[in-house]
């Protein structure tokens, strides 16, 4: 029986998180199973272990124990998830992170995982433009980030009357 890995990338603002919360309930679903490192979205653990000293200090888990001790605890995590989930042919891996690794953090991931799976695929979903920027947006606004202030480009472009700005042709 071929044991697989299938990795979703969660590029963000695609419903990574409503994917993730399903799996993450669901975790053992005829075949397969969600990979439980503590939490829905994966990417502290993924950070932690393949995302270099800057990512892996941004965690809280780090912030809290120290680099080295929070890398300890999620190698150790990690262990013990691929361990849980036993023969189950296919291992569901997910996590936002995964979409920002470095050609060097990808390299390290895999070399982490090719011992457990004789395949593993990539999996991600996409968004049209226009729908992630509005999605974007709402979600700053909805954070209580800094207000939206159009590029400075923006405000040299013609006025809606058609006259010119100064210093630009309409």
């Amino acid at each position: 029986m071929t044991r697989r890995c299938i990795l979703h990338v969660g590029l963000h603002k695609t419903g990574s998180s409503s994917i993730q919360e399903t799996l993450y309930r669901n975790a053992s679903l005829r075949g397969a199973h969600y990979l439980d490192l503590g939490e829905a979205n994966a990417s502290g653990m993924v950070k932690l272990l393949f995302g270099g000293a800057e990512q892996a200090s941004q965690t809280p888990l780090a912030r809290q124990q120290g680099d080295e001790a929070a890398r300890d605890l999620a190698r150790k995590r990690l262990d013990r998830a691929l361990a849980e989930v036993g023969p189950a042919d296919t291992v569901i891996f997910s996590a936002e992170a995964l979409s920002r690794l470095s050609i060097h953090g990808l390299q390290a991931l895999q070399a982490a995982l090719a011992p457990q799976f004789q395949s593993i695929e990539v999996v991600g979903y996409v968004r049209d433009m226009p729908g992630f920027m509005a999605s974007a947006f709402q979600q700053r606004v909805k954070g209580g980030h800094r207000p939206f202030r159009p590029a400075p480009a923006l405000s040299a472009l013609p006025r809606p009357s058609g006259e010119a700005r100064p210093g630009v042709r309409a």
